[in-house]
Order: structure tokens, then sequence, then C-alpha cells
């Protein structure tokens, strides 16, 4: 699983790097060099079924067509997704995610694709017991970014996520089945500055 990380890493180091190099061989006014942040309303909506707090938020940094994003979330599972033997089901995300834009100026259609870690918790009804694990997500998925002002847009988005590793969850006999793939959509709502 180590050499799976290293080398995903590896990937998105060279990929940044050479983002980076065509961005210097550029002058600033013809780059498309940009900055960005945007909150995601998925965590926020999914929590919200069971009356939780939820979260996401990402920052960026583009160069012509290619973005690349840092992902923090966390958000509550609706107890009715999941066994009845459990509650508390808790993931907190951070993510790498590489996009690649189809029009000028961040906005139009994406698509993109990276990794996840997803450090999970749940409670068990009956005894208490707190199980903790983490999931290692491969993602693609796309969107639309439309801009609401200069720099202020949304972006309606639709991803596949891949779980890689076969971590069981058991406690007190009872088990959690959790699906492989999993697919999720929502809305972001974010803005960027043009450097």
């Amino acid at each position: 699983m180590k050499l799976k990380k290293i080398t995903a890493v590896l990937i998105l180091t060279l990929a940044f790097s050479q983002t980076s190099l065509n961005a210097q061989e550029q002058t600033k006014g013809d780059s498309g060099v940009a900055i960005g942040y945007s909150a995601d309303l998925f965590p926020t909506i999914i929590s919200a079924v069971d009356n939780k707090a939820g979260f996401a938020f990402q920052t960026w940094a583009g160069v012509d067509n290619v973005k690349i994003r840092a992902i923090g979330a966390h958000l509550y599972q609706p107890e009715s997704s999941y066994s009845s033997s459990f509650e508390e089901y808790e993931t907190n995300v951070t993510a790498v995610i590489i996009d690649r834009m189809f029009s000028d100026n961040f906005t139009g259609f994406w698509i993109g694709g990276g990794i996840e870690l997803w450090n999970n918790s749940i409670r068990h009804k009956d005894t208490g017991v707190v199980r903790e694990w983490s999931d290692n997500v491969l993602t693609l998925g796309g969107g639309y970014v439309w801009k609401l002002t200069d720099n202020l847009y949304v972006n309606p988005w639709a991803a596949v996520h891949y779980r890689i590793n076969d971590t069981d969850v058991e406690i007190a006999g009872d088990s959690l089945s959790r699906r492989r793939v999993i697919a999720s959509g929502s809305i972001k709502i974010g803005y960027f500055f043009n450097l």
C-alpha cells in the first residue's frame, strides 16, 4: 500500500512540476495563472439529514487549463444508509485532485482525478465501542464551472470513488457492509484570483 501512495505522490508532483515549468516560460499576462477556494455543499447536506454538521473546503492553484486541488472535508453518513447496529458514522477526508479544464479562465467543463484518504469512525449502539479505520480511495469526476461574476462561480459536479483497501469493519459480532464503488455529486461555490 505504501508503494501505491508513493507512486501517486510522485505522479502528482511531476504533473505539478511540469505545469509550473510551463507557467514560468510564459508571461504573467497570458499564462492563465489563478488561485482559488470553494465550499462544497455535499457534506453539509448529507450530514444535516441527521441534524449533524458537515463541511468541505478546497483550495486550488491553476495554470492554463490545469488545476491542482487540496480538499478537506468532514461529514456524517445518514443513519438510514447503514446497519441499525451502528451510529455516529463519521468521515474526515483529505484529498489531492488534478483537473483538466476545457475552456479558458478556469470555466466550462472539466474532468479530474486523484487520491483521497478517508479517516472513518463508527460507534456500536449496544456496546458503545468506537471503531476507527482509514480508506484509500481513487476518484474520477467532472463538472461545469459557471462564473456568476468575474471571479465568483458555481460548480455542479459528479464523481465516482473507488475504495482500494478491503478493511472489514466489525464490532461485537456485527459487521458494517460497505460498497467498493460510491457515486456522489453536489454543487461547489467558490471564488478565485487571477495572478
